[in-house]
């Protein structure tokens, strides 16, 4: 059977009111307060500090001193009374025009005295590792570190970003990928393998991405809208969450300086084209150039033909690829 503790929450706030500093303000919040929490819930404690007396490393030694008893203890401190840090883990209670009526909090300690009918005895299961509470200090810029984190945990992402422009830079990096593995196929595959899947012309192209960038965009299609603009008429060659992210596949051959002449003036008739369109949030131009190509100065396309400031954001590309193994 599991052990328990009595823990007298008042004798503990007397000695961190003693030992640490003394808030103007103690609240209690979450399943505690509710009486809904159990021995194993942990004790949510908002100290409002408004002067500043409350340190945080002193509070974690303090609580580090007698960890079998305040170890269940997860503080928050306030130094406005609206937006509270938790000590614990630094994740932040969003700001409020006052956060203890926004928590349902019960008031512990103010103005210099305990409250008369605080909830003080609490049941603590001793063997309990108390997780304590994590809430995201804005959860746009936690959307937008998240791909960074998963990636150094080497985990699993479906995250594309949280704007068009990280958006259109990571189904580049897809592409970048899916063109770099061609040379990692295994070559006893009848169909399927290094010498067959390598493109000979953006058609190929088209279909190694769809198939690269489908798991990513679900609704991810071929030649799925027409475009018209200055009595021309052109069809997107990939396009996906309901033709907003629009995806054009280039080929740059090796020994044909004309051809990739003609290239280079399509990708720019292709900014100008979709920048008439107020349905398109971002177009990606990726160019796929064969392995022994020359003359394609992929930096200063890609530069020169790459816009953030303007909507669509516009991303241009230059993949390589990788050189055959019989070099052909």
């Amino acid at each position: 059977m599991a052990t328990t503790l009595l823990v007298d929450l008042q004798e503990i706030l007397r000695s961190l009111i003693t030992e640490v500093g003394e808030p103007e303000e103690i609240w209690m919040f979450g399943s505690r307060a509710y009486r809904t929490g159990s021995t194993r819930s942990d004790i949510d404690l908002l100290l409002v500090d408004r002067k500043n007396e409350i340190r945080r490393n002193r509070l974690l030694e303090w609580r580090e001193n007698d960890v079998t008893r305040r170890k269940v203890l997860d503080f928050f401190i306030s130094r406005d009374g609206h937006m509270a840090e938790s000590v614990i883990n630094g994740s932040v209670l969003p700001h409020r025009a006052d956060l203890p009526t926004e928590l349902d909090a019960i008031p512990l300690w103010r103005n210099g005295s305990f409250e008369s009918d605080g909830l003080w005895q609490h049941d603590v299961d001793a063997d309990t590792d108390f997780k304590m509470t994590i809430i995201p200090t804005n959860f746009s810029r936690t959307l937008a570190e998240l791909p960074g984190e998963l990636a150094r945990l080497r985990l699993p992402n479906t995250f594309m970003g949280s704007n068009w422009q990280s958006i259109a830079m990571y189904c580049s990096d897809v592409a970048v990928r899916a063109v770099a593995s061609i040379a990692q196929l295994g070559r006893r595959a009848k169909c399927i393998n290094t010498e067959r899947a390598y493109p000979t012309d953006e058609y190929d192209v088209q279909n190694l991405l769809f198939l690269a960038l489908k798991p990513w965009l679900p609704d991810l299609e071929l030649s799925p809208m027409l475009i018209k603009y200055a009595d021309q008429k052109k069809f997107a060659d990939l396009a996906a969450v309901q033709s907003q992210l629009v995806i054009e596949v280039k080929f740059v051959k090796a020994n044909d300086p004309s051809g990739n002449a003609q290239v280079v003036k399509q990708i720019a008739f292709l900014g100008n084209l979709y920048r008439q369109s107020a349905s398109v949030k971002a177009v990606i131009i990726l160019i796929v150039i064969e392995w022994d190509a020359t003359g394609w100065d992929g930096s200063k396309i890609d530069h020169d033909h790459t816009d953030w400031n303007h909507s669509p954001v516009l991303l241009t590309r230059s993949i390589s690829l990788p050189k055959p193994a019989n070099g052909r």
